[in-house]
């Protein structure tokens, strides 16, 4: 067994290396001499990057015309994290702040104040403090307060700090001091306990007047401890709100604060219309949404006095969070004598007013669980977190979108984008061209120069924005703040009002857009996606005399060469694929050929059209990481979700692996390992098994949608495919099969398949209308030492084995992999 570890090992990095290196310079003068050899090609290397930054420059004179004819974002768009079927939603549920009311910039303004007399008048705060003044220019939503250090901090997606988005009281930090006070730039798990994430649209003023009482106590150069300002303020706010201070001073100048809205008792209307059932689940007091409902529909005839009527739950103080966790009984509201009725509540009756709550009572009443219920909200925790744990969908409302997506769409900003991401991959190439200590003054220079015209490009971007913290969902580098990861979190969809919605039929598919590394409302100027080719049999003839079939055929497929066989019987390479598909392209007019990427949904619909059956297998030609995962199991959920919208496809045969099944713990033990066994993911992530954890995840996805959509499925899960030339054209991908090749040897599930029988398998597995679930395919598994040499010999030079191995033909291990399924099919009894 011992050889077979040192041929797997020694190219898998599972083992020890076996590797020795000898570097002898014969004189000091060689040795100088290949320096300086050293030294010209970096000088050129370095003349060449400052090459292309001078011809970049020139571009940066204007505004190219590629850039102006970049398609524009909807500013109010409905954006989806999570694939949406509005047809099966028979449940909308809206909060009221900011979510159905629309609230002019003057109610910051209004509750900074009120809050900061109340800290002057009650905590006794000096009085200095109240000559603040909101400035509304200066916070953001979605920054965090630091409860010990008094900071206020701009996150990204992965809980570091933004370098620029540092602010203590109002002065912004610098990263020598951030790293004092921190230590580095990532917030770990302990200093994230001192977090609190302002996250609702009453945040501005939270977030202004903390940072504005830390500065007053550090310009007064008196102690503070910064916890105790945080919960001043947080009792301030939240006084505003639950005395009705900030609910009178609303209802007693309405034009000043509220926004009238028509088209939100148009959408309203059209959801009852339709048929569907609404409630209004809110913490404010019922006056205060009764007086601001009635002005902002005062100008839409008919429902004046009659708001009520369009929901046929309404429960106010309902105190979210809370109301998610807790069991509090609901309380009838008597309108007339603004009391509370005792009477045990155990219907919701038209025209009624509800207080208090929880969610398991409203369940128990309404009957409306799971994904049937849509709940519409602004704060990301009060709001969407409970009914999203809930089993409900949620959707975000987030006001500041829509100018957020207008200054992207802008070409001034996308100019700007353009020239950072250009002078991003200057940078790159120049620190991987040259290390630190080889530096010269030219290459110094010149890194310099990106620089300054890099952090130039940032700032006038987080400007267009916000001076101070830039925009609310992206970094001034371009990555996703933690605000967008919590929206990603929480909410299955996100728009800038509930009424977007009236431009989409209430029937709508809300699709998840191809590019998962950014918000789906973002454009990338510079994008790497894998590429994937679509081609479109309209025909009876499949080439290479396989077999001819009377339907329409469409196979996705980069340079996997399971798929290549199974369009072409075999084809040598991608670039030799390409030429033969366009050659055959032209002889054949019945062939439709189509170029599209499998991230891309709308692409993959548009080739789907007419076609009677998919075969789908999906790889990545340059081998397999942790990033590539994602992308793997997104292009497997558009390719299903394409199929269940293409009327005509009859079946779906799709290519998966056996390293979907055979990655467990215990796998050894196990006497039998057939089509019920999955891979462990968490086994898999342990171990780096990408290539076994993209295959496991992409299926689950494929089959979990198939079987949501009711669609007729069938998994080809093939060993490693061999054949003349196979591993050769694509040897990333067999080595990312073969990572843990010693362990599969030793388990006994280590198998491989000839490509010409997988073709004739997914073929027949097409044809056979009984097939159905899973089939394991291969046709040899290595379990004897003598298997094993072989097999190390075909994937020569790949691996091979040592120099001075002696076969023994000792060994023997047990077979674990069974094919029951696949005999039957190959015997046409299926």
């Amino acid at each position: 067994m011992l050889v077979i570890y040192l041929a797997f090992n020694s190219i898998l990095g599972l083992g020890g290396s076996f590797r020795s290196y000898n570097a002898v310079a014969s004189t000091e003068q060689t040795v100088l001499k290949l320096d300086e050899v050293d030294g010209l090609v970096l000088d050129g290397e370095v003349a060449k990057i400052r090459g292309e930054f001078e011809a970049a420059k020139q571009g940066f004179l204007r505004i190219p015309e590629a850039v102006k004819g970049m398609p524009k974002m909807n500013p109010e768009g409905i954006y989806v994290n999570k694939n949406l079927r509005l047809d099966n939603i028979q449940v909308y549920g809206f909060d009221y702040d900011y979510t159905l009311a629309h609230y002019s910039p003057n109610l910051q303004q209004l509750i900074y104040d009120l809050a900061k007399e109340h800290m002057v008048n009650e905590f006794r705060y000096p009085e200095t403090c109240l000559k603040f003044r909101y400035d509304q220019t200066f916070p953001i939503r979605g920054l965090s307060y630091d409860k010990k250090n008094g900071c206020l901090l701009k996150l990204d997606f992965f809980g570091s700090i933004e370098p620029d988005g540092c602010y203590f009281g109002r002065r912004k930090l610098n990263r020598k001091e951030i790293e004092q006070i921190y230590g580095t730039r990532h917030i770990g798990r302990d200093q994230a306990r001192g977090l609190v994430g302002l996250m609702d649209f009453f945040c501005f003023s939270e977030a202004c007047l903390l940072a504005d009482v830390v500065q007053h106590f550090v310009d007064a150069k008196l102690e503070f401890d910064a916890t105790y300002i945080y919960q001043d303020v947080d009792r301030a706010i939240q006084h505003v709100h639950r005395s009705g201070l900030v609910h009178r001073g609303i209802l007693s100048d309405p034009y000043r604060y509220l926004v009238k809205n028509g088209r939100v008792l148009r959408f309203l209307t059209m959801l009852r219309e339709k048929g569907k059932k609404l409630f209004l689940l809110t913490n404010s007091p019922y006056n205060f949404v009764d007086g601001g409902m009635r002005f902002m529909l005062e100008d839409s005839l008919g429902y004046r006095d009659s708001w009520r009527e369009l929901f046929d739950v309404v429960i106010a103080k309902a105190n979210k969070p809370e109301f998610y966790t807790s069991e509090h009984p609901f309380r009838y509201y008597d309108m007339e004598k603004d009391t509370l009725a005792f009477n045990k509540v155990d219907a919701f009756l038209p025209n009624k007013i509800y207080y208090h709550g929880s969610l398991k009572s409203f369940l128990q009443i309404t009957k409306w669980n799971g994904p049937e219920v849509i709940y519409f909200g602004d704060h990301l925790f009060s709001d969407l977190r409970g009914p999203s744990k809930a089993g409900w969908r949620t959707a975000a409302i987030i006001h500041e979108l829509e100018n957020e997506i207008r200054i992207q769409n802008d070409d001034n900003y996308r100019f700007e984008q353009a020239k950072f991401h250009i002078i991003q991959e200057l940078l790159g190439k120049l620190h991987a061209t040259v290390a630190n200590s080889q530096r010269s003054e030219v290459c110094q220079l010149l890194s310099e120069e990106l620089n300054d015209e890099r952090l130039k490009a940032r700032s006038k971007m987080k400007k267009m924005f916000n001076k101070s913290f830039g925009a609310t969902f992206l970094t001034d580098k371009g990555q996703e703040s933690a605000f967008a990861y919590y929206i990603h979190q929480y909410a299955d969809v996100y728009t800038s009002k509930p009424e977007n919605f009236l431009l989409y039929s209430p029937e709508a598919w809300l699709h998840v857009p191809f590019d998962i590394k950014i918000m789906p409302h973002h454009v990338k100027l510079v994008v790497e996606i894998v590429v994937f080719f679509c081609y479109s049999f309209r025909t009876n003839y499949i080439p290479s005399g396989t077999c001819a079939l009377n339907f329409n055929l469409v196979t996705l497929f980069g340079t996997n060469y399971s798929c290549a066989e199974l369009a072409y019987s075999f084809m040598q390479g991608e670039t030799e694929m390409e030429k033969k598909i366009r050659d055959l392209a032209r002889e054949e007019e019945r062939l439709s050929v189509f170029e599209v990427d499998v991230l891309d949904y709308h692409s993959i619909l548009i080739a789907l059209k007419g076609c009677s059956a998919m075969f789908c297998c999906l790889d990545c030609p340059d081998g397999y990481d942790d990033k590539m995962i994602d992308l793997e199991v997104r292009g497997a959920i558009n390719v299903v979700e394409a199929c269940a919208q293409t009327d005509t496809i009859e079946k779906i045969i799709f290519s998966s692996s056996l390293t979907a099944a055979i990655w467990r713990e215990n796998i050894c033990s196990q006497e039998d390992v057939d089509e019920r066994s999955w891979s462990d993911q968490e086994f898999c992530r342990k171990l780096k098994l990408w290539y076994a954890l993209a295959k496991t995840l992409s299926e689950h996805a494929a089959w979990a949608l198939a079987m949501d959509r009711k669609l007729n499925m069938v998994s080809i899960n093939a060993g490693l495919v061999l054949g003349p030339g196979v591993s050769q054209q694509n040897p990333l991908s067999t080595m990312s099969y073969l990572k843990g090749i010693a362990q599969m040897y030793e388990n006994g599930v280590l198998a491989y398949v000839d490509v010409n029988f997988l073709v004739d398998v997914h073929i027949r597995a097409f044809q056979d209308s009984s097939t159905c679930g899973r089939y394991f395919c291969f046709n040899q598994t290595v379990h004897t030492e003598e298997e094993a040499v072989k097999l190390t010999q075909s994937l020569s030079p790949l691996i091979s084995l040592p120099q001075r191995y002696e076969y023994q033909g000792s060994e023997v291990f047990a077979e674990r992999l069974r094919t029951k399924k696949l005999n039957k099919l190959v015997e046409g009894t299926a």
